[in-house]
């Protein structure tokens, strides 16, 4: 089952027991990312903490994705930087977990639904660390969360699309991640899959965790997320949802709608 909701003051990092500051926040400052001599990111600011949900949200080339692989330490930026808890990032930390979009993942890489949350423990133990009694209690816990248990021995590619997001996801409570950071993770899924999910993302905020994610489809992002950064290379708006996600943003950032 998952842990109680956090408090005001602090929250529980899920599967090491211990407490942590609600201090917990994450700093996008300035940020300018450029592909060749292509200009993807301009002057990009955010700001959130642990216990929130993050969409966002722009036309296709408006630098999404890059914005979420520069935030999970895979691109490097022009310009700017990016805090958590404090501390500037360079490359990745355990604590960030990135999730592809499936459609970059390959599905007929030969392994099993318990093998792939597996891997969430190599940043703590290491390649080459003993896989302790702990290590396979997190990774026990990450699959009955995600309620993969009774799936945990089929191959990926034989799962559906929304049992394959539950597989990276609990990939990342093995790791401990206290920040998720998704690429459409909603992309391809059925209804049924997609409020799932939705229900997922709700759990795992209560509980203490940040998520980040890209998302496409303007009349969900209320249903599911706090705040929303409304985006096209630079920052049209960010904020709580209710707050900025108004038409004339959202005319701003795409056009007519």
């Amino acid at each position: 089952s998952l842990l109680e909701p956090a408090s005001a003051d602090d929250h529980v990092c899920w599967g090491g027991g211990q407490r942590h500051p609600a201090s917990h926040e994450l700093w996008v400052k300035d940020l300018s990312v450029s592909y060749r001599e292509t200009r993807a990111l301009e002057h990009v600011n955010l700001h959130s903490r642990c216990g929130r949900s993050v969409a966002l949200v722009g036309p296709n080339g408006a630098g999404k994705s890059t914005l979420i692989k520069t935030m999970a330490g895979i691109v490097k930026p022009d310009d700017g930087e990016i805090l958590w808890r404090g501390r500037r990032l360079d490359g990745t930390s355990r604590e960030i977990a990135y999730l592809p979009q499936r459609s970059e993942v390959d599905w007929l890489f030969p392994v099993t639904v318990r093998g792939l949350v597996e891997m969430g423990r190599y940043p703590v133990v290491g390649w080459w660390g003993a896989y302790r009694r702990h290590d396979k209690d997190i990774v026990d816990r990450a699959l009955e969360t995600m309620q993969l248990t009774d799936l945990q021995n089929r191959q990926i590619g034989a799962l559906s699309g929304g049992q394959q997001q539950r597989t990276f996801i609990a990939r990342a409570l093995a790791q401990e991640a206290h920040v998720l950071i998704l690429d459409e993770p909603f992309t391809g899924l059925d209804k049924p899959a997609q409020e799932q999910l939705c229900q997922l993302f709700g759990e795992l905020t209560a509980e203490g965790r940040l998520l980040v994610a890209s998302h496409h489809e303007l009349g969900s992002v209320a249903p599911i997320f706090d705040e929303v950064l409304l985006l096209r290379r630079h920052v049209v708006a960010f904020g709580p949802v209710e707050e900025v996600f108004t038409p004339s943003n959202i005319e701003e950032t795409f056009g007519t709608v």
